[in-house]
């Protein structure tokens, strides 16, 4: 059979102008006997396989080999490993006693090396991001700057460790202050003791003339002054070598002891059982290439799960007071009028272009809200508006409209619900019914002032708002408008610590709300 499919084939392939049907026309029925057939044949090789070695003597094959995952303190497991990705290993292994089978998950950070099933030694990733996170530092209401900290589980001549990195950007404000960059690197064993400091500060050049008064960014050229300080711990000896603008030196200095360096210390604080207390401690500061001494503890603690604790860290005269969820920052004070607020890389990069000076739409913009018949208006600035495709299968409440301002970390949801003026009837039932559902995302929200008219449309009302969302506190301004048989929700939100330099703009645009 097998055969008479290969002649024809060849038959039909020496017709040069016959045309050439699909592979599953030429086959046709004849084919599926043999192709059955096949089947079969694969399916009982292995039976046939195991049957022949008995038949000779041979011993079965042996079952393969488990994983094995080695820890940094030898501990091993042995597995099947289902799943993997760079910051854990998902390990199937038997339950002792039961001869069930159990999951269990492993840091990368904690694995030494992996041992196929084959005995195939691998070693994990050289660098795993543990923990991310952007802010932006605002003073006096308006953004002044970036922070950028990651965590990495690092491994160094076998040897399991971390790197922490924390890039400061300060935007130019005035003449007396110029745009600055400020990266500070420290590579540390696992108890996060230094091996390893790195500290660069960029300042660009003040604009001189005519540039002084534009918005174009001034090339950094060779003006730009850098300074630049890195070294190692060797044999409890911190060995450095810097530069300062064209200067170049190199020290090295005794170390009594342990010494952390500034942000190993901040995260030995935070992962140690928290107990309240400051003490005096001496750091290496690689920003100082010195010893320097602060003071740094946790002011206050609340046990148990949601408890907010608050670090405290004083170097020199200035005072740093960050509060804690676990390791969520809720609030961080860096100093004196400077508060840092938790946001997306794409908003913190909007802040640094618009602090170079990159252009933004000035012209107001129209967001029809063609569902409900009334439009809202952007404010100047970077101010978004996206809006989901309406489809006919739309019903109940549900989002027309979200517009939103990276500069500001500002948000504002618009919502219409096309009968929500017969489900909810009259102001008290509407917000009643407004802060049952969002209190299921906000447990803490709270009311920040009583009821009041909105004179844009007839029967339309405000509220302020206070809570936290994703472990940052957040303002809340709610415009509800009935508009016919529906309402409209407007919820704008700006994080606590812009509110003053937001607010204005949140105005603006629930003031904006007319009809098309």
């Amino acid at each position: 059979m097998l055969e008479g499919l290969t002649r024809t084939r060849l038959r039909h392939g020496d017709r040069a102008r016959a045309p050439r049907r699909p592979a599953c026309a030429r086959v046709g029925r004849a084919c599926r006997p043999a192709l059955r057939l096949l089947l079969a044949g694969l399916l009982l090789a292995g039976a046939g396989v195991e049957r022949l070695r008995a038949e000779e003597g041979l011993a079965p094959a042996a079952p393969p080999r488990p994983d094995r995952v080695v820890l940094d303190n030898e501990q091993r497991f042995e597995g099947v490993i289902v799943d993997e990705d760079p910051s854990q290993v998902t390990l199937e292994v038997s339950t002792a006693g039961t001869g069930g089978l159990g999951r269990i998950r492993i840091p990368r950070s904690r694995i030494r090396r992996i041992e196929r099933g084959d005995g195939t030694p691998e070693a994990p990733p050289a660098l795993v991001t543990v923990r991310e996170a952007w802010f932006v530092l605002y003073s006096g209401g308006q953004p002044v700057g970036t922070r950028h900290e990651v965590l990495r589980s690092l491994r160094v001549d076998g040897q399991s460790g971390f790197r922490l990195e924390e890039t400061v950007v300060q935007l130019a404000q005035g003449q007396r202050i110029p745009r600055a960059r400020y990266e500070r690197v420290e590579d540390t064993d696992a108890r996060f003791l230094p091996r390893r400091l790195q500290w660069r500060e960029l300042r660009e050049p003040e604009a001189e003339g005519p540039e002084a008064d534009s918005l174009a960014p001034v090339p950094r050229g060779l003006q730009a002054w850098e300074r630049a300080v890195t070294g190692r711990v060797e044999q409890g000896t911190w060995r450095s070598s810097w530069r300062r603008g064209t200067e170049e030196g190199a020290g090295q200095q005794p170390l009594p002891g342990e010494v952390w360096g500034v942000l190993g210390l901040r995260e030995r604080l935070l992962r140690e059982p928290r107990v309240p207390g400051v003490q005096r401690l001496r750091v290496l500061d690689v920003a100082q290439d010195a010893l320097v001494d602060v003071e740094a503890g946790f002011a206050s603690v609340q046990p148990g799960e949601g408890g907010v604790d608050e670090l405290h860290w004083r170097q020199e005269r200035a005072q740093r007071v960050t509060r804690y969820r676990g390791l969520s920052v809720l609030e961080d004070r860096v100093d004196e009028g400077v508060v840092a607020v938790g946001a997306t890389p794409a908003q913190a990069r909007a802040v640094e272009a618009l602090g170079r000076g990159a252009s933004v739409p000035a012209a107001v913009r129209e967001v029809p809200l063609v569902e409900a018949g009334l439009r809202l208006v952007l404010p100047p600035g970077d101010w978004v508006a996206t809006r989901p495709v309406a489809s006919g299968l739309d019903s109940g409440r549900r989002v027309v409209a979200r517009l939103s301002s990276a500069l500001l970390v500002a948000d504002v949801r618009v919502e219409w619900d096309p009968e929500g003026a017969r489900a909810h009837a009259g102001p008290d039932a509407q917000q009643a019914a407004l802060l049952e559902r969002l209190r299921e995302v906000c447990p803490d929200l709270r009311l920040l002032g009583p009821r009041r008219e909105a004179r844009q449309l007839p029967g339309a009302w405000r509220l302020s708002l206070g809570g936290t969302l994703r472990e940052t506190p957040v303002h809340t301004e709610v415009l509800v408008a009935p508009w016919g048989e529906g309402v409209v929700y407007c919820l704008a939100a700006l994080p606590e610590a812009s509110w003053e330099a937001g607010r204005q703009a949140l105005e603006d645009v629930l003031a904006s709300l007319r009809p098309l």
